[in-house]
């Protein structure tokens, strides 16, 4: 199948969830991710503000309120900042994700962690996304050795899906049953069997 057909089947699969398996599944994946965000290593932490039954990922902010949360804007030509979460200026974009009415954005060489969203996600730590290519340009502009996880339901993880070249690959990829960790050399195996790095590579 093309990206397209992976991406609209599982869209249409998402888009039927019932609440309570929403709800279920959401903490369950909160859960898995204690040993990172309960490390004091991830201190400011990319979220986004999930959409049409995504991963409830905004309840982790009142789980740990000592971490520091940002959440992204993006731009018609592409590209993506993020601003610090602040409830009081939530306002929804035109595709009616919740972002900052602020205009003053963060720096996203200060991020220790991003957690970020997909459509499917497979063995291979590769990423089905909106098709906007958003966080595929985001990532690629970070300079610095920076976690990235990505979070989705079960039935999301597939065997192998089909990649791009501009692809940006996950560290991680946790759902409510299973944990895919890269095996690039900078994961020990107190990495593999906690989550956490055991150094922080340069």
């Amino acid at each position: 199948m093309a990206k397209t057909e992976i991406r609209d089947f599982n869209l249409n699969i998402r888009n039927r969830l019932h609440p309570n398996f929403v709800n279920y599944k959401s903490q369950t994946i909160l859960n898995n991710l204690f040993c990172i965000l309960n490390n004091d290593y991830y201190k400011n932490i990319l979220i986004f503000m999930e959409i049409k039954n995504e991963v409830a990922i905004s309840n982790v902010v009142k789980q740990y309120k000592n971490k520091n949360f940002f959440i992204p804007k993006t731009f018609k030509d592409g590209t993506m900042k993020i601003n610090t979460l602040d409830t009081s200026k939530l306002v929804k974009n035109k595709f009616g994700i919740l972002e900052s009415s602020d205009t003053d954005y963060a720096d996203p060489e200060n991020l220790d962690l991003i957690i970020v969203p997909g459509v499917v996600f497979d063995q291979n730590l590769s990423r089905i996304g909106y098709g906007r290519g958003f966080y595929d340009n985001f990532l690629s502009s970070i300079n610095k050795p920076v976690l990235k996880v990505g979070i989705c339901y079960d039935f999301q993880l597939y065997d192998n899906i089909p990649t791009s070249k501009n692809d940006i690959k996950m560290d991680l990829i946790v759902t409510e049953k299973r944990t895919v960790i890269s095996d690039h050399p900078k994961y020990s195996k107190t990495f593999l069997e906690c989550y956490l790095p055991s150094t922080i590579p340069e």
